[in-house]
């Protein structure tokens, strides 16, 4: 009998509960019965689905097309060593103002800005990314090689690396291209 006593007590609330509950999900039901018959809820409905129906997919199609024509050197099929004698391995969470620096000093050389990977693991991320640094200003090709990352070791961001056939000159830090190359030609003079 305790038990029985104990169960109803703690059950009791919930049941009220319950029954509240019902009347309100009845009344809301009932408000958005009178909402849909409204009026002026009509007339926004048939406002909206004629602007829908006025929606100019071109200004899309033209950002796409964008992005697509921005990021197309980054999908070249060569290995990056073959094409660029200078590249820059960098990060996208490195400020917009160090890749317009590495963009500008490259672009004299005909170097590339080499990346490891995609943005949260994603191609639109990558693309949208390419295409914030080109409305920036960054004009140089950006390579995605992971494969050149392993190669020579890249664990720093930025590092300048020099590609020529029998030597490769790698330094890291946020330095200036032009001090790069002058510490490689000291290198190769005194080696």
């Amino acid at each position: 009998m305790k038990a029985l006593l104990l169960s109803v007590i703690l059950i009791a609330p919930f049941l009220l509960h319950a029954k509240d509950f019902n009347k309100l999900i009845s009344k809301r039901h009932k408000e958005a019965e009178e909402l849909l018959e409204a009026d002026w809820f009509k007339n926004e409905l048939k406002k909206s689905i004629a602007k829908s129906e006025k929606f100019d997919l071109s200004e899309i199609k033209e950002r796409n097309k964008q992005i697509l024509e921005s990021s197309r050197p980054c999908f070249s099929q060569t290995d990056t060593k073959e094409n660029y004698p200078i590249v820059v391995f960098l990060s996208f969470a490195a400020p917009t103002s160090l890749w317009l620096e590495y963009s500008e000093s490259l672009e004299k050389v005909e170097g590339a800005i080499v990346v490891r990977g995609l943005p949260n693991d994603s191609f639109q991320a990558f693309a949208n990314k390419i295409f914030k640094l080109r409305k920036k200003g960054v004009r140089v090709p950006i390579s995605l090689d992971p494969k050149l990352f392993e190669k020579h070791n890249i664990e720093f961001y930025p590092t300048i690396m020099s590609i020529s056939e029998d030597k490769v000159d790698k330094i890291s830090g946020s330095i200036s291209l032009e001090y790069a190359l002058e510490l490689f030609a000291r290198q190769e003079e005194n080696p």
